[in-house]
């Protein structure tokens, strides 16, 4: 997921914000989302007999299957019900690569993670009649993990900066256990705190826009008035104060001012 997410962001974050994912990407609307281990009766790319599976013969027939492959692939590195390699990631935790050497991807990046949990809100907003509850709900409980877990990680000291100044918030990774990363690395970069803020943002307009989707949410009005002051807050006020300073690139490797930053603020 790290090398996918790496080559795609600069092009995915335009598509997003314009609401173009189905477009751009290979469509998942209509997809079966059901937890993986209630797809007994489907082959998956996680089957013992994936590669006895018939492949497809016609280029929509391809469509169709790859779209499946692909957003298991992408569930499967989420923390969740869906998962089946990574059973011990804690829900809404989002890893680069199950990587753990040559190359450690085993983190769950700022960038990374509200990309994807961006996608995946835009997918439940697109297909809100499809699913079942369960599978709903499964999918709420990995957005809403995320957020929450995100509330955790603006609060760790790190090696960006402080809390009090807000600066930790420029932190670019952090370890899967919702603690901090504090070895030498590209930092700060200061596109994680928009990205985040915007993610965030889209699933309480979901929350607002789409009774379908509410009746499977946990939160209250209450709760999202307090996402918005403990969370989404600190987001925008990083990128008001720092907007004007320096930073890492999103390929965590020159520090300056960048496009894709100043974009995202």
């Amino acid at each position: 997921m790290r090398s996918l997410s790496l080559s795609f962001n600069l092009f995915i974050i335009f598509i997003i914000n314009l609401g173009y994912v189905n477009s751009f990407l290979i469509p998942i609307k209509g997809l079966n989302l059901l937890p993986l281990q209630q797809q007994k009766h489907q082959q998956s790319i996680f089957s013992n007999n994936f590669k006895s599976t018939p492949l497809p013969t016609s280029f929509d027939d391809w469509l169709v299957f790859q779209k499946q492959v692909c957003l298991n692939s992408i569930l499967n590195n989420i923390g969740g019900d869906f998962t089946i390699d990574n059973k011990d990631l804690l829900p809404g935790v989002v890893i680069a690569s199950p990587s753990t050497s040559n190359p450690d991807y085993y983190y769950q990046w700022t960038r990374d993670s509200a990309i994807i949990i961006n996608i995946l809100i835009d997918h439940v907003s697109q297909t809100p009649l499809y699913f079942k509850k369960n599978s709903t709900s499964s999918l709420i409980r990995i957005i809403e993990s995320y957020i929450f877990n995100n509330q955790v990680l603006q609060q760790l000291p790190n090696l960006s900066g402080d809390v009090d100044n807000l600066q930790n918030l420029g932190e670019p990774k952090f370890h899967v256990n919702l603690t901090a990363f504090n070895e030498s690395w590209g930092r700060p970069q200061r596109d994680g705190p928009g990205l985040r803020s915007i993610t965030i943002m889209n699933y309480l307009s979901l929350l607002n826009n789409t009774e379908q989707i509410t009746t499977f949410s946990n939160l209250t009005i209450n709760d999202t008035q307090k996402i918005y002051h403990d969370i989404i807050k600190p987001d925008l006020q990083y990128s008001i104060e720092y907007w004007q300073f320096e930073g890492f690139d999103l390929w965590e490797e020159i520090k300056g001012i960048h496009f894709f930053t100043s974009l995202i603020q």
